[in-house]
């Protein structure tokens, strides 16, 4: 920062300096926010070099981009100190918006565009707004960003959690979301078969094969296969990393779910049940106060015991 700085004072109307320095600007930001200080002084100082930039040179691509994307950030910390982050987020996708125009194939600023808006989603549903018109631009902005770059992993990842969140919403409003859950389950396949190393994705594939369960048990369909496919997901993430929050429980939950569909369907499910409780008790020797994963061990463990008095074992 401090060598943009000498150059700045050599040559003020360099726009790529300015943009250099804005880009280093928020660079520090990030790394306050993953330290856990406060990025906003540093984005803002970013926000005020990039503004140099683009109106030096108001048809570079990369520094609205860059806008853009610091704007993103600053109202992103905005939301987690109390701010409103509405307009910051709508800002950064008036600033994507104009890089595509100038450069039409530029497929990051349609991955982050596609990501300002499911931010503007989530504050929209956050305040009773109906969000699935925002995250239906969020996908369409995801799926040009692979129309151009059909192997770009993240992107993948990314139309996934919007179209989880879009089921979601359709499924609260009354709506059938199995098709957006089937779609979902498919991006989260595409992305770890690209990058295998993005394990995380594996989570978020479990969470939606338990939402599109959840609806197929509902709706008369066989849940059985999406249930085994969370425990699977589950399992596949916990292998890579035992320590990754919310994929214990998730699994545990799981096999309760799986558990229930196969009483249901006359098959024994004393196996899945006891790896419930198992799982769900693991969570709760780290986390002694969770009261929800309380209630779903004492539900497992009750069926359990439902199904073992059914085949005559002592429970």
């Amino acid at each position: 920062i401090a060598d943009f700085g000498e150059a700045l004072e050599i040559d003020a109307h360099s726009a790529s300096t300015w943009n250099n320095r804005g880009n280093a600007w928020r660079g520090l930001g990030d790394a306050q926010r993953d330290g856990g200080e406060d990025p906003r002084p540093s984005y803002r100082h970013a926000l005020d070099d990039l503004d140099h930039a683009v109106g030096l040179d108001a048809r570079d691509p990369g520094a609205r981009a860059n806008r853009g994307s610091v704007r993103r950030s600053l109202a992103e910390a905005d939301r987690a100190y109390g701010g409103d982050p509405m307009a910051g987020y709508r800002a950064a996708i008036e600033d994507f918006a104009a890089a595509v125009k100038l450069s039409p194939r530029y497929v990051l600023a349609y991955n982050n565009r596609g990501n300002a808006y499911a931010n503007l989603a989530g504050e929209q549903a956050a305040r009773g707004e109906d969000p699935r018109g925002t995250l239906r631009l969020a996908i369409a902005d995801f799926e040009e960003a692979l129309r151009l770059s059909p192997d770009f992993a993240t992107v993948y990842n990314n139309r996934g959690l919007a179209r989880l969140q879009l089921g979601e919403h359709e499924e609260a409003a009354g709506g059938d979301p199995r098709e957006h859950y089937r779609a979902a389950v498919a991006d989260f396949g595409e992305t770890v078969r690209r990058n295998p190393a993005l394990f995380g994705v594996y989570v978020n594939r479990g969470e939606t094969q338990r939402a599109l369960a959840r609806q197929q048990g509902r709706r008369g369909e066989d849940p059985r296969p999406a249930w085994r496919g969370a425990v699977d997901d589950y399992g596949a993430a916990l292998a890579r990393n035992p320590d990754l929050p919310g994929a214990l429980e998730g699994r545990g939950r799981a096999w309760l779910g799986l558990g229930e569909a196969q009483s249901a369907h006359g098959i024994d499910p004393r196996e899945a049940f006891d790896a419930a409780v198992r799982d769900l008790r693991e969570v709760l020797r780290v986390v002694p106060d969770a009261a929800r994963t309380w209630l779903a061990c004492g539900i497992a463990g009750a069926r359990r015991a439902d199904a073992a008095a059914e085949r005559g074992e002592d429970a």
